[in-house]
């Protein structure tokens, strides 16, 4: 059974909305999360299982406050407010700091791509 968390979408600061790949943040209370870093996972919204990718971390500028935060790979959803489901899949690396914005958009694309590969591969199984 792979881990997941539960909570509800709030708004975050939209720096990932600027960088061209918004992201749900993901409010939870369980004290359980993966390692930080990048994952595949299914976000489940009303019944709906998304694709998406999420990333582990903290949030900046609140030292100690866990934050996951999950793009839908198959376009925008509304999701504030709602409650959703994160089922977290394939590790596919740690976190990492980039010196611009345009070497961040590389590795989204390259992160992207192993996710849909690890998807493709589930829908096999």
């Amino acid at each position: 059974m792979p881990m997941q968390i539960s909570g509800r979408v709030v708004r975050g600061k939209q720096q990932a909305r600027g960088v061209g790949y918004p992201t749900a943040n993901v409010a939870y209370t369980s004290t359980d999360q993966p390692k930080a870093g990048v994952w595949t996972c299914w976000l489940t919204v009303e019944g709906k299982r998304l694709q998406s990718v999420a990333v582990v971390g903290m949030w900046q500028g609140a030292e100690g406050e866990p934050s996951v935060e999950v793009y839908v790979m198959d376009g925008e959803h509304e999701l504030y407010d709602r409650a959703v489901e994160v089922a977290f899949g394939d590790h596919l690396r740690p976190l990492m700091t980039f010196d611009d914005v345009p070497a961040l958009r590389v590795q989204i694309q390259q992160d992207l791509e192993q996710a849909r590969a690890w998807f493709a591969k589930q829908a096999s199984i």
